[in-house]
Protein backbone atom coordinates (compact mmCIF):
# COMPACT_ATOMS: atom_id res chain seq x y z
CA UNK A 1 0.00 0.00 0.00
CA UNK A 2 2.69 2.63 0.87
CA UNK A 3 5.64 0.80 -0.56
CA UNK A 4 7.63 0.33 2.18
CA UNK A 5 10.29 -2.15 2.80
CA UNK A 6 11.03 -4.07 5.88
CA UNK A 7 14.59 -2.72 5.87
CA UNK A 8 12.81 1.00 6.16
CA UNK A 9 10.11 -0.18 8.87
CA UNK A 10 13.01 -1.25 11.14
CA UNK A 11 15.02 2.00 10.31
CA UNK A 12 11.58 3.64 11.52
CA UNK A 13 11.24 1.21 14.52
CA UNK A 14 15.03 1.89 15.58
CA UNK A 15 14.54 5.63 15.26
CA UNK A 16 10.87 5.70 17.06
CA UNK A 17 12.91 3.81 19.88
CA UNK A 18 15.72 6.09 20.27
CA UNK A 19 13.28 9.50 20.10
CA UNK A 20 10.47 8.01 22.15
CA UNK A 21 12.07 6.41 24.72
CA UNK A 22 11.41 2.31 25.63
CA UNK A 23 8.83 3.95 28.31
CA UNK A 24 6.82 5.77 25.18
CA UNK A 25 7.04 3.42 22.31
CA UNK A 26 4.60 1.17 23.32
CA UNK A 27 2.05 3.84 23.84
CA UNK A 28 3.18 5.41 20.83
CA UNK A 29 2.64 1.63 18.84
CA UNK A 30 -1.01 1.41 20.62
CA UNK A 31 -2.28 4.97 19.02
CA UNK A 32 -0.50 4.15 15.38
CA UNK A 33 -2.48 1.06 15.20
CA UNK A 34 -5.68 2.99 16.10
CA UNK A 35 -5.04 5.54 13.49
CA UNK A 36 -4.60 2.74 11.06
CA UNK A 37 -7.29 0.95 12.20
CA UNK A 38 -9.44 3.68 11.75
CA UNK A 39 -8.10 5.06 8.51
CA UNK A 40 -9.02 1.36 7.32
CA UNK A 41 -12.65 1.84 7.71
CA UNK A 42 -13.13 5.06 6.46
CA UNK A 43 -11.32 3.60 3.40
CA UNK A 44 -13.83 0.40 3.67
CA UNK A 45 -17.01 2.42 3.93
CA UNK A 46 -15.76 4.85 1.63
CA UNK A 47 -15.53 2.06 -0.70
CA UNK A 48 -18.59 0.38 0.03
CA UNK A 49 -20.68 3.46 -0.60
CA UNK A 50 -18.70 3.86 -4.06
CA UNK A 51 -19.54 0.24 -4.55
CA UNK A 52 -23.17 1.10 -3.86
CA UNK A 53 -23.43 4.11 -6.29
CA UNK A 54 -22.17 1.92 -9.14
CA UNK A 55 -24.37 -0.80 -8.03
CA UNK A 56 -27.14 1.70 -8.25
CA UNK A 57 -26.16 3.24 -11.64
CA UNK A 58 -25.76 -0.27 -13.12
CA UNK A 59 -29.11 -1.05 -11.52
CA UNK A 60 -30.86 2.11 -13.57
CA UNK A 61 -29.08 1.50 -16.74
CA UNK A 62 -30.62 -1.89 -16.65
CA UNK A 63 -33.98 -0.60 -15.91
CA UNK A 64 -33.62 2.12 -19.00
CA UNK A 65 -32.08 -1.17 -21.39
CA UNK A 66 -35.84 -3.61 -20.03
CA UNK A 67 -38.23 -0.18 -20.62
CA UNK A 68 -36.52 0.24 -24.29
CA UNK A 69 -36.89 -3.49 -24.81
CA UNK A 70 -40.54 -3.60 -23.42
CA UNK A 71 -41.00 -0.97 -25.46
CA UNK A 72 -40.65 -2.57 -28.84
CA UNK A 73 -43.24 -4.43 -30.23
CA UNK A 74 -41.56 -7.83 -31.17
CA UNK A 75 -44.04 -8.58 -34.39
CA UNK A 76 -43.49 -5.51 -35.66
CA UNK A 77 -39.58 -5.68 -35.76
CA UNK A 78 -39.67 -9.55 -37.20
CA UNK A 79 -41.98 -8.15 -39.62
CA UNK A 80 -39.74 -5.83 -40.40
CA UNK A 81 -36.72 -8.08 -40.20
CA UNK A 82 -38.77 -10.80 -42.46
CA UNK A 83 -40.70 -8.83 -44.75
CA UNK A 84 -39.19 -5.31 -45.04
CA UNK A 85 -40.51 -4.17 -47.91
CA UNK A 86 -44.72 -5.59 -47.51
CA UNK A 87 -44.35 -7.59 -50.01
CA UNK A 88 -44.64 -11.20 -49.19
CA UNK A 89 -47.73 -9.70 -47.02
CA UNK A 90 -49.80 -8.74 -50.00
CA UNK A 91 -49.20 -11.45 -52.10
CA UNK A 92 -50.10 -13.92 -49.39
CA UNK A 93 -53.82 -11.90 -48.19
CA UNK A 94 -53.97 -12.10 -52.25
CA UNK A 95 -53.47 -15.86 -51.92
CA UNK A 96 -55.81 -16.39 -49.21
CA UNK A 97 -58.62 -14.41 -50.53
CA UNK A 98 -58.65 -16.66 -53.84
CA UNK A 99 -58.24 -19.40 -52.01
CA UNK A 100 -61.48 -18.92 -50.15
CA UNK A 101 -63.11 -17.42 -53.27
CA UNK A 102 -62.22 -21.03 -54.67
CA UNK A 103 -63.45 -22.74 -51.78
CA UNK A 104 -66.52 -21.09 -51.76
CA UNK A 105 -67.14 -21.56 -55.30
CA UNK A 106 -66.38 -25.59 -55.04
CA UNK A 107 -68.76 -25.37 -52.10
CA UNK A 108 -71.38 -23.68 -53.89
CA UNK A 109 -70.86 -26.25 -56.79
CA UNK A 110 -71.29 -29.41 -54.46
CA UNK A 111 -74.43 -28.08 -52.92
CA UNK A 112 -76.07 -27.24 -56.31
CA UNK A 113 -74.99 -30.97 -57.41
CA UNK A 114 -76.30 -31.76 -54.23
CA UNK A 115 -79.50 -30.42 -54.54
CA UNK A 116 -79.85 -31.49 -58.37
CA UNK A 117 -79.26 -35.05 -57.53
CA UNK A 118 -81.48 -34.80 -54.76
CA UNK A 119 -84.27 -33.53 -56.85
CA UNK A 120 -83.75 -35.73 -60.06
CA UNK A 121 -84.01 -38.70 -57.51
CA UNK A 122 -87.09 -37.35 -56.34
CA UNK A 123 -85.88 -37.12 -52.48
CA UNK A 124 -87.30 -35.52 -49.91
CA UNK A 125 -84.89 -32.37 -48.45
CA UNK A 126 -82.40 -33.08 -45.51
CA UNK A 127 -83.28 -32.74 -41.81
CA UNK A 128 -80.24 -29.99 -41.76
CA UNK A 129 -81.87 -27.51 -43.72
CA UNK A 130 -78.73 -25.12 -44.07
CA UNK A 131 -77.22 -25.43 -47.22
CA UNK A 132 -72.94 -26.02 -47.35
CA UNK A 133 -72.36 -22.54 -49.08
CA UNK A 134 -74.17 -20.69 -45.96
CA UNK A 135 -71.31 -22.39 -43.31
CA UNK A 136 -68.83 -20.12 -42.74
CA UNK A 137 -65.05 -20.99 -43.04
CA UNK A 138 -64.84 -20.09 -38.51
CA UNK A 139 -67.41 -23.15 -38.26
CA UNK A 140 -67.08 -26.55 -38.55
CA UNK A 141 -70.02 -28.08 -40.94
CA UNK A 142 -73.04 -29.45 -38.85
CA UNK A 143 -72.81 -33.22 -39.54
CA UNK A 144 -76.62 -35.08 -39.65
CA UNK A 145 -77.13 -37.71 -37.44
CA UNK A 146 -78.31 -40.64 -39.17
CA UNK A 147 -81.88 -41.85 -38.52
CA UNK A 148 -82.61 -44.43 -36.03
CA UNK A 149 -85.50 -47.39 -36.39
CA UNK A 150 -87.65 -46.67 -33.82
Amino acid sequence: MLDIAWSEFFVIGIVAAVVLGPKELPKAMKTMAQFTRKARKLAGEFQGHWNDMLREAEVEDVKKTVQQVTSVSVGSEVEKLIDPTGEFGKELSDAVGTLKGEVQTAVTAADTAAQAAGAAAGATPASDPTPLATVSSAEPAAVPKPATAA
